[in-house]
């Protein structure tokens, strides 16, 4: 996940999808973040891959 001023959001090649609600880099799990860039994809009109590895970069945040 990544923080920036406007949220915290996971990134998957070019797609990004804010995290939703009361979720937080400590409460995301790898199928949180996958289903949140599956969801982005779908609201941009992108094909959704069926694979359930698909590859979400996850950053810890406290790095900065």
């Amino acid at each position: 996940a990544h923080d920036c001023k406007y949220g915290t959001y996971v990134k998957c090649g070019k797609i990004n999808a804010s995290l939703l609600g009361d979720q937080t880099v400590g409460t995301l799990n790898l199928e949180d973040a996958i289903k949140l860039i599956n969801d982005r994809k779908v609201k941009l009109g992108q094909k959704v891959s069926k694979k359930k590895k698909d590859k979400v970069k996850t950053v810890n945040s406290s790095k900065k």
